[in-house]
């Protein structure tokens, strides 16, 4: 996610990170790049007899809160959590998505 890497710059340069709302407001469904392969691998060698094809969300269907991500990331690069600056939510902002992984978990027998 754009977010991370963005969250991850801005530690590694020393700025100040920009958090838009409280952080509690916000979540999203974060998945590693390796779960994802890792749904797609097993896509790829399904049984034959399975369905050709489907659709479905590889992903960790997990809201992860905007406040603990920035904590996480913070940990990892050695930042400061609390060196954030609050700014209002932005006007069209969504609260929160995650993904529903039901077929992929029945389908795939796994979650990213």
């Amino acid at each position: 996610d754009m977010a991370v890497f963005r969250f991850v710059r801005s530690y590694a340069r020393g700025e100040t990170l920009f958090r838009f709302g409280n952080g509690e407001s916000s979540w999203r469904d974060y998945a590693h790049v390796t779960d994802v392969a890792r749904g797609l691998f097993e896509a790829m060698h399904r049984e034959e007899n399975d369905e050709p094809f489907a659709i479905l969300n590889v992903a960790s269907g997990v809201p992860t809160k905007l406040r603990c991500l920035i904590e996480t990331v913070a940990s990892a690069c050695g930042g400061d959590p609390a060196a954030v600056e609050e700014r209002p939510p932005r006007p069209g902002d969504v609260g929160g998505t995650f993904a529903d992984v039901t077929a992929a978990e029945e389908i795939l027998r796994s979650r990213a």
